[in-house]
């Protein structure tokens, strides 16, 4: 319990400090100093800054993507939290999409991906794709999902967090309808 608190209390100290200047301007032993710790005690938790980012996503928005947790019935709803998640903290994704982007996607892309990849499994009940074609097909809508989700942080969240939700959640109900679609068709 105690190391929870101690994660969750260098979590913030670091939220506060890259919200204020950014990812690169933010060092450890800063972090350590604000949390009232040591440098030691930063380490063990965390191998690096990069992790500690990594960490912060999981526990605030990307939590909500989770397999365990994301179904094709609640893809709208849950997209739609890590959203408001991400908006209520906007200064902080702001700044992470300038000085660390790569991180981020990274983690979103990796969740996302897996979500297509079940959502084509599940609308390929005949088994007509080869590994290839569905690898392809996750990876090509989770880079879409992610220049969708990079465009809305950097041109400072225009849409309501429900507007985009509404608009991938409907992309994958689209990719659904159109794959029975076109199963359909091929059985004529």
């Amino acid at each position: 319990m105690e190391s929870r608190r101690t994660k969750e209390r260098i979590g913030g100290v670091f939220v506060d400090l890259c919200e204020a200047r950014g990812f690169s301007k933010v060092s450890v032993q800063e972090v350590s100093k604000l949390a009232a710790i040591n440098r030691q005690t930063f380490y063990y938790h965390f191998t690096d800054k990069k992790e500690l980012l990594r960490w912060v996503y999981y526990q605030d928005a990307l939590k909500y993507l989770s397999l365990e947790v994301v179904h094709l019935e609640n893809w709208e709803e849950q997209t739609l939290k890590m959203l408001q998640a991400m908006k209520a903290k906007r200064y902080f994704y702001r700044n992470m999409m300038d000085d660390a982007r790569d991180v981020f996607i990274t983690e979103f892309f990796r969740l996302v991906k897996e979500h297509f990849a079940q959502l084509f499994k599940q609308v390929d009940q005949e088994q007509v794709l080869s590994t290839k074609d569905l690898q392809f097909y996750s990876c090509f809508f989770s880079y879409g999902c992610c220049g969708i989700l990079e465009n809305w942080i950097v041109k400072d969240y225009r849409e309501s967090p429900m507007e985009i939700a509404s608009q991938l959640f409907q992309l994958a109900k689209d990719v659904e309808l159109f794959s029975y679609r076109l199963f359909q068709q091929e059985e004529e």
